[in-house]
């Protein structure tokens, strides 16, 4: 979820400093707090992709299964939820899941 683009913050990436919204910052600050996520590369489409440019934008839109399909690894992020974290947090790194109770209270549904 995109969510509203005044409430969110500067990030400093690649010695560029890029506007990001609420969401964003929300994953980031939990990603540092985890060690595998911190020591991967992250892809987020909000950073590589020009927001700004909805030619660009919507023609990079049409790669997105690809570059799900290719990627090594797919993150998923569903906001802070403390119900979904707990239960997410019993479950081990490889297994699959839906959380379908959790997930209907998320904001985004």
């Amino acid at each position: 979820m995109w969510g509203d683009e005044a409430e969110g913050r500067w990030i400093l990436l690649d010695e560029q400093y890029f506007w990001i919204r609420q969401n964003l910052g929300q994953f980031l600050q939990q990603a540092r707090r985890r060690p595998h996520v911190c020591n991967a590369w992250l892809w987020t489409h909000a950073l590589s992709i020009d927001q700004t440019n909805n030619s660009k934008r919507n023609h990079q839109m049409q790669h997105m299964g690809r570059i799900y399909r290719e990627a090594a690894g797919v993150l998923s992020w569903l906001g802070p939820s403390r119900d979904i974290a707990r239960y997410l947090n019993k479950l081990p790194a490889s297994e699959a899941f839906v959380v379908w109770d959790d997930l209907d209270l998320c904001e985004y549904w």
